[in-house]
């Protein structure tokens, strides 16, 4: 048995307002930067675009998580794929509405249909995490098949909605650092890249051109 992620849930976060949206600026960020700066890195913008997508068709086209032959294997987004006897898997959290401490979602009664917050966490023995699903990118039928797979698992099906703190009082560990404080883990990566974006255009424009904008040449 083998699960992967379905585009029928991806397609909803595409095409929900913020997807459209962060479509539309990129877009227009491509377009600036190849008429106001450089061909160059308009075209180092692109490449990353197609690798997002070629990324993302490997994500929902290889199977994330299978089971077979007594071994539960998972394969995580950067493709790591790590396996463990069938048997380790001895209990899950099923969270039908998952809400982030910083998140404003509380207030947001489309959460659960929308699916941002279901997760499934799978524990080992010793109630470390094992792996976790999580987001629009699985159904609720998806995440409820993987954790009926498991014969020594003992599922914690939780229909209510739930916040971190509540959720890592009830099953420790649950949440990596990262995902307690994503803010002051994905912020350093994001100014990293912009650094890297201005770098990169510094050198494919250089120090004789009119800049990166009309007129900004001294």
């Amino acid at each position: 048995m083998s699960w992967k992620p379905l585009w029928s849930e991806y397609d909803r976060l595409l095409f929900h307002p913020f997807g459209v949206g962060a479509i539309l600026s990129l877009t227009v960020t491509v377009v600036a930067t190849w008429i106001w700066a450089s061909p160059v890195l308009a075209a180092f913008e692109i490449l990353i675009v197609l690798a997002a997508v070629v990324y993302l068709a490997m994500y929902l086209l290889i199977p994330r998580v299978t089971i077979a032959d007594e071994t539960l294997r998972y394969r995580s987004i950067v493709g790591v794929t790590r396996s463990w006897p069938l048997k380790n898997a001895t209990s899950a959290a099923l969270v039908a509405d998952l809400v982030a401490d910083w998140g404003s979602r509380a207030a947001r009664p489309d959460a659960i249909d929308r699916g941002y917050g279901r997760n499934l966490f799978v524990f080992g023995a010793d109630g470390r995490r094992l792996f976790r699903l999580m987001g629009s990118g699985w159904s609720m039928a998806q995440l409820e098949q993987i954790a009926a797979a498991l014969p020594a698992a003992e599922v914690d099906d939780i229909a209510q909605r739930l916040d971190d703190a509540a959720l890592e009082k009830r099953h420790p560990r649950s949440l990596r650092w990262a995902e307690l404080h994503p803010m002051a883990y994905s912020l350093p990566i994001a100014l990293l890249f912009v650094v890297l974006i201005f770098v990169i255009g510094y050198f494919a424009i250089g120090p004789g051109s009119p800049g990166f904008f009309p007129g900004s040449a001294g």
